[in-house]
């Protein structure tokens, strides 16, 4: 089965290398692997003109339904935390 154009946009998202700060070298998908990584990437997405590659790649990532669920739930412990 060929994957729909949403499903294969969100595999090159979540593949997506990023190439400086606490995350360099690593995957979206391996930053989000932790409640910090997904805040982290979520901070991020705030920072960036909405015109880059990267800010696409965020947007695309973060707003997978499943993405966006574990995203709000990071957000809720650590506003429950602190």
């Amino acid at each position: 089965m060929k994957p729909t154009t949403k499903q294969f946009l969100f595999s090159k998202a979540s593949a997506f290398v990023l190439s400086f700060g606490p995350g360099q070298g690593l995957s979206l998908d391996q930053i989000a692997e932790t409640d910090n990584g997904l805040r982290y990437l979520d901070n991020l997405r705030g920072k960036l003109s909405s015109h880059s590659y990267l800010s696409l790649c965020l947007e695309t990532y973060l707003d997978d339904p499943v993405i966006a669920k574990e995203l709000e739930e990071a957000m809720s412990a650590r506003a429950f935390a602190g």
